[in-house]
């Protein structure tokens, strides 16, 4: 087990260890601190080890009181319930209580490490040591709140993340089955009509729809994936729905640069891809298109979406929108504010452009060195 999950564990066996470990730790500070110049004045260089071990069991029983009311009362009572006011309160009276204990632990002291008469002590010598020890005990008490404090703030940190990851994946398995059930019947279709036909591009199809449901199922999963492989699947997309549709699209996939070694979050730019070519494919005339083109701005890649629109398209009447939300929770989780996603309707016409930055360790770990590409143009066109 490592350290931060023996600190975070919930379990009863390392929970006594972690006090055990606490109490070991702070007994022997309140040891040596006990042995400082300030505290041995005067004594014998025999006698110094045994007043520091007459100091620690006097003045101890007082921090543990003090540690554990902070952790097991005040803490569920007024802190958990934001009743702060009531919380100062309250810890100002377990000083005082700490004080009252101490003076009788300082009349301990006295009287095992001086071998005298306690009557013949000045009360305000004894308060004094009780309250020199209190501050201790108190600090202990503040100490012990804030680990217990942070420990849960990150507890609850790494919960919040997790129930975070949990529902962009749980979107983004929306997106997958939107994907799936009504484009897999209808890409079977077309396929079993074009094998009825003989016609010469049925097994490419096959072979496309195979790659894109391997994509979707399995590699959607990846923390990063190549950019040239989701380029790869994307174009495998519009081949296949420029043999599914007769007349099909204008389609053209322009890559203006060679991006190799390197990595995208995965189930971003298929999936809008799929939602635009929808929107273009319920225009009807002659001159539907879909245009992508590709390109890369140090670190980051450039993806532009250009399709035409129907004349009664509402953003807001389209699966666009939805896409749009859950990529965009998803490139919130994973890449923070570093991100654009931009959605532009002019009536006829719909763009989408979108630019994230490209990592070149399948790690997920950047690295921004410049990314150098030779200067070139790849362009597909799928008339």
């Amino acid at each position: 087990m490592t350290f931060a999950g023996f600190i975070l564990s919930p379990d009863r066996r390392h929970r006594r260890t972690r006090h055990a470990a606490f109490w070991a730790v702070y007994a022997v500070h309140f040891y040596l601190q006990s042995i400082s110049p300030n505290c041995i004045k005067g004594l014998q260089p025999s006698e110094v080890y045994q007043f520091a071990f007459h100091s620690l069991y006097s003045f101890l029983p007082a921090c543990i009181l003090c540690v554990y009311t902070s952790l097991y009362v005040l803490y569920p009572l007024f802190l958990r319930t934001r009743r702060y006011l009531t919380f100062g309160f309250s810890f100002l009276i377990l000083f005082l209580l700490s004080i009252f204990v101490n003076y009788f632990a300082a009349t301990l002291f006295l009287k095992v490490s001086c071998h005298c008469d306690t009557a013949s002590i000045p009360f305000m010598r004894k308060f004094a040591l009780g309250f020199l020890n209190s501050q201790n005990a108190i600090i202990a008490g503040g100490l012990a709140l804030g680990i217990k404090l942070t420990r849960t703030w990150f507890m609850q940190r790494r919960e919040n993340i997790a129930l975070t990851r949990q529902k962009t994946k749980a979107r983004l398995d929306m997106i997958r089955v939107k994907l799936h059930p009504d484009y897999l019947v209808d890409s079977l279709g077309s396929i079993k009509e074009h094998l009825l036909a003989r016609r010469h591009d049925s097994p490419a199809m096959i072979i496309q729809l195979s790659d894109l449901l391997s994509y979707w199922l399995y590699e959607g999963d990846e923390e990063l994936v190549s950019v040239e492989k989701e380029l790869s699947v994307i174009q495998k997309f519009m081949l296949l729905e420029r043999s599914r549709h007769n007349p099909p699209l204008s389609m053209e996939l322009r890559i203006e640069t060679v991006i190799k070694d390197s990595y995208i979050v995965p189930m971003l730019l298929l999936p809008i891809t799929q939602a635009v070519y929808e929107i273009a494919a319920e225009e009807k005339g002659d001159h539907r298109f879909l245009q992508i083109i590709v390109t890369t701005s140090g670190h980051r890649l450039c993806f532009q979406l250009k399709a035409s629109a129907p004349i009664a398209w509402s953003r807001q009447d389209t699966a666009l929108a939805e896409t749009i939300q859950n990529v965009t929770s998803r490139l919130g989780l994973c890449e923070k504010n570093s991100y654009t996603l931009d959605v532009e309707d002019n009536g006829n016409n719909v763009t989408v452009l979108i630019e994230v930055p490209m990592h070149l360790r399948p790690s997920g770990i950047p690295d921004h060195r410049p990314i150098v590409h030779q200067p070139t143009t790849v362009v597909h066109d799928l008339p």
